[in-house]
């Protein structure tokens, strides 16, 4: 978990991946989307501003979840065109996985990748309403909602 130091393509600002292996950061001076790749940076555009939802979660905070620690290293925020507004924050996990912790409902919810088997994933144009689908096989089904 090594920081990486760089100056930003956009602004020459300087621009710290707090965690090593990290591939996008936020210019704190111009608000620029820089990405690291092989050869050289990348400057991938503007973020907005986000809204303030009052969390109690923010960039920085370290926690546990299931015993193993974690850091909390970017945010992105989703809007839903009928008005509702949440936080998902991206996490460095101690053991080498990344995950997002979701704030809803007045509820945490811990995500990580997870391989899917393409033969139990339907196509997205098939999908319906209140239709139920079990991606990873041994796991709970999930729902259609929306």
């Amino acid at each position: 978990m090594n920081p990486v130091q760089v100056s930003c393509p956009a602004c020459a600002g300087p621009i710290t991946f707090k965690i090593g292996s990290s591939l996008v950061a936020v210019c704190p001076y111009c608000r620029s989307v820089v990405a690291r790749g092989d050869r050289k940076l990348e400057d991938l555009g503007k973020v907005a501003e986000l809204v303030d939802t009052g969390s109690v979660l923010a960039v920085g905070l370290k926690g546990r979840y299931e015993g193993v620690p974690f850091e909390l290293t970017g945010r992105a925020q989703l809007g839903h065109p009928a008005g509702g507004t949440w936080d998902e924050w991206y996490a460095a996990f101690a053991d080498g996985r990344w995950g997002w912790l979701a704030e809803a409902h007045g509820r945490y919810y811990v995500t990580f990748r997870a391989a899917a088997e393409s033969s139990r994933l339907p196509l997205f144009e098939n999908l319906r309403l209140g239709q139920s689908i079990t991606p990873l096989a041994g796991k709970p089904a999930l729902a259609v909602a929306e």
